[in-house]
C-alpha cells in the first residue's frame, strides 16, 4: 500500500499493536518491578493479535476490493511474500549471526520456510513465530480464494466462519492438557490463525455487503474498554477458558475495534507525524527490537545501570535501529518489489 494510499485511523492501530510489543518486552526485561501487578505488562504481549487482524483485514481487503478475476493469484501471493521475505531474511540473517557469536548456535534451515513455529521450543529469533502465522495465513488465503471462486456471498461468507472457528475448537480439542507448556500449543498456526481469519473475515463482509456503521466514537470507546478489559483477564494466571475462548474474544473485539476505527472520521493523533512514521516502519522495529533489548541486558547487568534508564535508553534504540533497518533493508525491497511486479504485469 503506498503511503498515500494509508488510512490514518489503521495506523493509529497499527501503531497500538508495536507499542504494545515493544512495551511488553521493554517491562518484560527492565520494569516489571514497578508495575503493581504482572498483568499490567503481560497485557502488551497481545499486541501481536492486532498486528494479526490488521494483516488478515489488509490483504483480504486487497483482494476483495477488485474483481476477482482480474488477479493473478499467483502474482497476489508473490506481492505479499515479497513484501515481508526479504526483510525478515536479512533480520534472521543478523540473529543467527548474534547466536551463533555467544551461543555457538547451528544454523536451522526450517527458519528458511517458516517452520520454527510448530517447534515445541524456538532457540532464537523467538519473534519469528508471529511471521510464520501471517506466511502460512497468505498461502492458505490464495488455496482459500481458489476454492471459492465463483461460490455464493452466503457460501465463502459461511467458510470464512468455519476457518475462523477451526483454530478454536483445536484449541479446545488439543490443548486441554496442553494450555501451560507454551511452544508448539502456543505459537503454531493451527492454534492462532483464527485472528488474521477475523481480520480476512471482517474485510470480506465490509467489500461484498452495504456497512451503515453509527455511532463511532462511542463504539470506539466501548470496544476499546472491553477489549482492555479482555486483555487484563487474559494476561492473568494461565487457565482452559483464557487459552481457548479467552484468546477468541480479544481477537474478535479487537478486529470490531479496528472496523469501528476504519469507518470512523480520522483519530487526530492518528495523522501526527511520529504516529504515522512508527506505523510506516512497525514491521523493522518487530522484527529488530529484540537486539537492543538483549544487548542493553548483557550491557546493563555487566555495568549494573539502573533498571529504568535502561529502558529509556533501549526505547530510543530500538526507534534509531528500527528506522535505520527501515530505510536501508525495508524500503529499498518494496521497491524493488513493486518494480518486480509492475514488470512481471
Amino acid at each position: 500500500m503506498s503511503k498515500s494510499k494509508r488510512i490514518s485511523n489503521l495506523d493509529l492501530f497499527r501503531f497500538f499493536a508495536i507499542f504494545l510489543v515493544v512495551y511488553f518486552h521493554l517491562s518484560q526485561m527492565f520494569l516489571s518491578q514497578y508495575f503493581f501487578s504482572y498483568r499490567f505488562f503481560k497485557v502488551g504481549a497481545l499486541g501481536v493479535e492486532l498486528f494479526f487482524v490488521l494483516s488478515g483485514f489488509l490483504v483480504a481487503g486487497l483482494y476483495y476490493k477488485v474483481k476477482k478475476e482480474k488477479i493473478n493469484l499467483r502474482l497476489f501471493w508473490l506481492q505479499r511474500f515479497l513484501r515481508t521475505y526479504p526483510p525478515y531474511l536479512a533480520a534472521l540473517i543478523v540473529s543467527f549471526l548474534m547466536v551463533y557469536f555467544f551461543r555457538n548456535e547451528k544454523f536451522d534451515f526450517g527458519y528458511l520456510v517458516f517452520l520454527q513455529n510448530f517447534y515445541d521450543k524456538i532457540l532464537f529469533f523467538k519473534v519469528s513465530w508471529s511471521l510464520c502465522v501471517e506466511e502460512h495465513f497468505y498461502l492458505l488465503f490464495v488455496v482459500f480464494a481458489l476454492i471459492t471462486m465463483g461460490l455464493s456471498k452466503v457460501r465463502i461468507m459461511t467458510a470464512w466462519i468455519i476457518i475462523c472457528l477451526v483454530p478454536l475448537v483445536l484449541r479446545f480439542v488439543l490443548g486441554y492438557n496442553n494450555y501451560e507448556l507454551g511452544g508448539f500449543y502456543k505459537s503454531a498456526s493451527i492454534f492462532r490463525i483464527d485472528g488474521i481469519a477475523i481480520g480476512a473475515f471482517f474485510a470480506y463482509i465490509i467489500n461484498n455487503y452495504t456497512i451503515k456503521y453509527k455511532g463511532k466514537f462511542i463504539n470506539n470507546m466501548l470496544l476499546l474498554i472491553v477489549l482492555i478489559s479482555i486483555g487484563l483477564w487474559i494476561s492473568g494466571e494461565p487457565s482452559y477458558l483464557k487459552y481457548t475462548v479467552g484468546y477468541f474474544l480479544f481477537v474478535l473485539n479487537a478486529a470490531l475495534l479496528m472496523v469501528s476505527l476504519y469507518f470512523s472520521s480520522p483519530v487526530k493523533i492518528g495523522e501526527t507525524y511520529f504516529v504515522k512514521q512508527i506505523a510506516l516502519m512497525a514491521y523493522s522495529i518487530y522484527l529488530t527490537h529484540p537486539w537492543v533489548l538483549n544487548f542493553f541486558d548483557i550491557l546493563q547487568k555487566k555495568l549494573n545501570i539502573n533498571n529504568f534508564i535502561a529502558a529509556i535508553i533501549s526505547l530510543i534504540s530500538i526507534l534509531i535501529l528500527g528506522y535505520t533497518f527501515y530505510l536501508i533493508i525495508e524500503k529499498p525491497t518494496i521497491v524493488m518489489r513493486n518494480n518486480l511486479l509492475n514488470n512481471k504485469k
